[in-house]
């Protein structure tokens, strides 16, 4: 079929259920199935059928590009391949066929069960972040407190289990994320029945992981299947990745990846996923790699939410100093990462960033000013003016004048 210019095949294959219930089409798309979520008993056949993915569908094929797909189009706008991209290339089989498609392809984020509560991240997607936000902003943070049971769907919704089967007959890739998916033991079972069903030979799976576990009781079952990577998420080197994926360390995760690497039937590849933090510092993961022969992919994924840690909240003069610091880089990874990251401006996002950093800085007894000497010089100004806002705030409060000659 001729399709439009920005078609995108994944309404039509791709399922994506979310850590907090949510039924989405995929991970990069801000808007979920109205009304459905798998905490409350719905399930993934229930967003197959609904009126929702028929609309979004109905607009793909009307050539629109919807505004809830808006991380896809502005990735584009910066000559980056998108989700929507690679997906086509990857499933454009089934466009003559639209009509009779089953589910294909599924992303099962089973919950925010976790063992890190890295930097760029929430409780969204993490259970150890849970107690940490509840103590920074109390009565403030309802996705907190709700995260402890919408995060655990997966434990109370036994039809989600049961309709599973059916959805996954015709599936050929399956994506697990977390929270951290090697924590989540029932996902074995289910890769065990594909097993016994003689199914495994035609499925891919793909995993991102921390890097924090070895699942070795996993080898014998993912050697039955098509193919299986493993994505460990390294956003640094050494103490900057502790500090962004913390508590984990680097030594151990990267003592794991080699623990990996030693299977050939599994490929084993990094994510760096660029934000706030870490944008400066883009070229020393390509040079560990360069001097420890990684053999692996590095991809460069973006941070989009929480927006205060995205590169994109960075001030415009910081901005302006990463551009200028890598204008003469020729990887192409860093240079379209560039021009995603200054195609737009997250105002206003500076001193959300700084509360959250220095509370969790005091939590973790971390230091940003040390781990990360030159974003710091670039982001100082706005620590500096939370300092003296604190100062007068407490001079205020035991009663002293801010004229007193003794300030």
């Amino acid at each position: 079929m001729d399709r439009p210019e920005h078609f995108c095949i994944l309404p039509w294959i791709n399922q994506e259920a979310r850590t907090n219930g949510d039924i989405g089409v995929c991970c990069v798309m801000q808007e979920t199935a109205p009304g459905l979520n798998l905490a409350d008993g719905h399930t993934l056949k229930d967003a197959w059928d609904s009126e929702w993915l028929a609309n979004l569908k109905q607009d793909f094929l009307d050539g629109k590009k919807p505004e809830a797909c808006y991380n896809c189009w502005n990735e584009e706008e910066a000559g980056m391949e998108s989700k929507r991209k690679r997906e086509l290339l990857k499933f454009g089989h089934h466009v003559d066929n639209l009509q009779h498609l089953r589910p294909k392809s599924m992303d099962l984020k089973l919950g925010s069960i976790c063992n890190t509560k890295c930097r760029i991240c929430t409780s969204f997607a993490s259970s150890q972040w849970v107690p940490e936000e509840i103590e920074r902003d109390g009565d403030t943070n309802q996705l907190a407190k709700k995260m402890g049971r919408l995060g655990m769907w997966p434990e109370h919704n036994e039809k989600f289990w049961d309709e599973l089967e059916h959805q996954i007959e015709e599936v050929e890739s399956l994506e697990f994320f977390g929270g951290e998916p090697f924590l989540i033991k029932r996902h074995f079972e289910i890769l065990e029945g594909l097993v016994e069903k003689g199914r495994a030979k035609d499925i891919t799976l793909s995993y991102n992981s921390n890097g924090s576990i070895y699942p070795e009781h996993a080898l014998p079952i993912w050697k039955e299947f098509k193919d299986v990577q493993v994505f460990f998420s390294i956003d640094g080197v050494g103490e900057r990745f502790n500090y962004i994926r913390h508590p984990q360390d680097f030594d151990a995760v990267m003592e794991n990846f080699w623990k990996f690497k030693q299977h050939d039937f599994i490929r084993t590849n990094l994510f760096y996923t660029v934000g706030i933090f870490n944008a400066f510092y883009m070229d020393e993961l390509l040079e560990y790699d360069k001097e420890h022969n990684l053999d692996c992919d590095i991809h460069f994924n973006m941070v989009y939410v929480p927006e205060q840690v995205s590169a994109k909240a960075l001030p415009l003069k910081a901005k302006q100093a990463l551009t200028d610091k890598f204008k003469d880089n020729s990887d192409p990874r860093i240079q379209s990462t560039l021009n995603f990251i200054n195609n737009e401006h997250y105002e206003n996002m500076m001193e959300l960033f700084v509360n959250h950093t220095v509370f969790s800085d005091k939590y973790r007894n971390e230091s940003i000013a040390k781990t990360f000497p030159e974003l710091y010089e670039h982001v100082k100004p706005w620590f500096e003016k939370k300092d003296a806002m604190e100062l007068v705030n407490t001079m205020e409060l035991i009663g002293i004048d801010k004229k007193d000659e003794r300030l």
